[in-house]
């Protein structure tokens, strides 16, 4: 893969002109991070990258929102590369190259996808902790307590509906959530912002979207999930936004707080 080279759409944004629709997109991502207090003055943020368009839209977002906002906050960005299912050659320079572009601070870390279980009852979700860990320990590495991730509002809903259906639960991802006994928050600041949104910018934008060879991709239960959500879309436009405004309006999946954080937003 060549050096990657931007196109008119991200050279004009990142001269701070920005189009209508990217203007609405840094809405929703402003939405969520004032009213869940996913980003605060003086946050040292670490992007954990995918390669999927959902995590390079998020860096985007995140470094045109901090040019804008009087909010201080640092960012970076890293992506953890499997052993078994690398990326194809030369996109972790092309990466690199787009990460100079934007001025974010980039790095990688190595490891198994398998970790040290091995192959034996692997799955997306063993495979999702992998990842986690790894940029979890690069992270603290480089001095960035607060790892974002790109799960959008797609997510939350399909995320609500397998455990309405699995576990008899209305729950779904937490907006903000500790780990490693609070030495890593992870925020998830595209959380009402819908995926084909996403997927448009990341389009308009000349993204370099990308992804290992791993067989297990589509091994993934949100995956199933979403033709059902946009079956539901389909009855009514705002079925994504209800799903998730239920489930976080139950105590498991944040309480009252979250309750009415969500109204705020909404």
């Amino acid at each position: 893969m060549s050096a990657f080279e931007p196109n008119a759409a991200l050279r004009a944004a990142l001269d701070g002109k920005l189009e209508p629709w990217l203007l609405r997109l840094l809405g929703g991502l402003g939405a969520a991070v004032g009213r869940f207090g996913l980003v605060r003055d003086g946050d040292s943020i670490l992007v954990g990258v995918s390669g999927g368009k959902d995590s390079l839209v998020l860096a985007l977002l995140l470094e045109l929102r901090r040019r804008r906002v009087k909010d201080r906050y640092r960012l970076g960005a890293a992506s953890a590369l499997w052993d078994e299912f690398p990326f194809p050659d030369g996109y972790v320079e092309t990466l690199g190259d787009f990460f100079r572009l934007i001025d974010v601070p980039f790095s990688t870390v190595r490891g198994s996808i398998y970790g040290e279980r091995g192959s034996e009852g692997f799955s997306c979700y063993r495979c999702s902790r992998q990842r986690r860990r790894l940029v979890f320990g690069e992270a603290l590495r480089r001095g960035f307590p607060v790892v974002a991730f790109g799960h959008h509002l797609d997510d939350f809903a399909q995320t609500a509906l397998s455990n309405l259906a699995e576990r008899g639960v209305l729950e779904t991802m937490s907006p903000r959530r500790s780990w490693l006994d609070g030495s890593v928050e992870v925020v998830r600041p595209l959380m009402l912002v819908r995926e084909a949104a996403i997927r448009t910018a990341a389009a308009r934008l000349g993204l370099p979207v990308g992804s290992p060879g791993c067989p297990f991709k589509a091994d993934n239960r949100r995956l199933e999930l979403a033709p059902i959500v946009a079956k539901l879309a389909k009855m009514h436009r705002l079925a994504r936004e209800k799903i998730v405004e239920a489930a976080l309006s139950v105590p498991e999946s944040g309480g009252r707080a979250g309750e009415s954080a969500w109204k705020s937003a909404t």
